[in-house]
């Protein structure tokens, strides 16, 4: 105050000259003072008289602060009021204070109130208070705030609670935030709220949540999600979601994503899904990966794939595994494999395979292997053959094998051959 010149002080309108403290007053300098547009509307200074009156008036008892009479109280006489007389008034009492009334309460006033009693206290009041004010809201007053009343608090207001605070808001409350308040809370408050909280939060809240809000989730937040929170995710936060943080989500959630979701997915995300999580999904959800992205698969993420999930795939999904995990699908697969997908087979992948998986091709796969498939078959491939698998080939398909593999037929396997 002491630091404002004489032409600020002369812009006071009469509530801001009104609502000036004894003590800031005490603050200004003689040329200050008469800065005032109406100086008759400062106090004088207060006298000894003035003092006991003060003290009289604080040992009033609650009740005596009637509903009719509070709204008449002066400034000074709500800034007088003491915690016990506070916290002594009751609900209908403390409704009959004023919007401006409120606002003049100081913090230690304002945590004194009885938490039972904030109930009852419209949002409208609580919109208006101060953020000093609002932040001296003791943790059982922030306990009992109803949710219409919590919908009205600043964000920003927001990300300064505390993670007991937080930690103390039902899930009745937690539903009731806005998708404003829910962008305001920081990385550190995300991660205070319980599994209870978090699954109080509705598709809407959830979509509001930040890429970096997504990317601080911990493992045990993310798996607390529900069908659909999950599926409510949008394409930008499930890029964020930490690749590592993937293996939290159980088979229902990651059954519950979308061929859209599935395919937000970065290589990083999805070589970190573990082999038990795929072996959980359904064939839609692998269906909806691209072959790009079933490319950086490990091996033992496609050997953990089940013969009807192997099934399930496209033949551009079949064509995109590499070599090094194809040598090490199970037999059983191949053989249960269509035959639109075992056409799609590279020769690359044709080339490295194992003798149980040679001899586990059905006769009508090796009927329609295409020249290029046939032309990648090696020696000792040749001579894993069955006779049933021989008798299989199609004269066509023997103008597709080359002089070194015609040659490389044991004479029992020519024998094979019919006429």
């Amino acid at each position: 105050m002491a630091a404002l010149q004489p032409e600020q002080l002369a812009a006071f309108s009469l509530k801001q000259q009104q609502a000036l403290l004894p003590e800031q007053l005490t603050q200004l300098n003689p040329q200050q003072l008469q800065a005032f547009t109406n100086p008759l509307l400062l106090p004088k200074p207060k006298t000894a008289t003035d003092t006991v009156l003060d003290k009289d008036f604080q040992q009033l008892a609650a009740d005596q602060f009637t509903p009719q009479k509070i709204p008449v109280l002066l400034p000074q006489q709500i800034r007088l009021l003491t915690p016990q007389q506070l916290a002594g008034l009751s609900k209908t009492q403390l409704t009959s204070l004023s919007p401006a009334q409120w606002q003049l309460l100081s913090p230690a006033q304002i945590s004194a109130i009885s938490p039972d009693a904030w109930k009852n206290i419209e949002p409208a009041v609580l919109k208006n208070l101060s953020p000093t004010q609002l932040t001296a809201l003791t943790n059982l007053q922030w306990q009992n705030l109803t949710p219409a009343q919590l919908n009205v608090i600043p964000p920003t207001l927001l990300s300064k609670l505390t993670a007991d605070q937080l930690r103390l808001l039902n899930p009745q409350q937690i539903n009731a935030l806005d998708r404003e308040q829910v962008a305001a809370l920081t990385a550190a408050q995300l991660q205070t709220l319980s599994p209870q909280q978090w699954a109080a939060w509705n598709a809407t809240q959830v979509q509001k949540l930040s890429p970096a809000q997504i990317a601080s989730l911990s493992p045990e937040q993310l798996n607390q999600l529900n069908d659909v929170q999950v599926k409510a995710l949008t394409v930008d936060q499930i890029k964020n979601v930490q690749s590592a943080n993937l293996q939290s989500l159980n088979p229902k959630q990651l059954n519950a994503l979308s061929s859209e979701q599935w395919q937000a997915l970065s290589p990083s995300q999805l070589a970190a899904i573990t082999p038990g999580q795929i072996a959980a999904l359904k064939p839609t959800q692998l269906q909806a990966l691209t072959d790009t992205q079933v490319a950086v698969w490990s091996p033992a993420q496609w050997n953990a794939l089940t013969a009807e999930q192997f099934r399930a795939l496209s033949p551009n999904q079949i064509n995109a595994i590499t070599p090094t995990a194809f040598v090490n699908i199970q037999a059983s697969h191949l053989q249960n494999m269509g035959l639109n997908q075992f056409v799609a087979l590279p020769p690359q992948s044709i080339a490295v395979m194992g003798i149980p998986q040679v001899q586990s091709l059905t006769i009508i796969q090796v009927a329609n292997m295409t020249p290029p498939q046939i032309g990648a078959l090696s020696t000792n491939q040749l001579q894993a053959l069955t006779p049933l698998q021989l008798n299989a080939i199609p004269p066509r398909l023997l103008w597709s094998f080359s002089n070194k593999q015609l040659q490389s037929f044991t004479p029992e396997q020519v024998a094979q051959f019919t006429p």
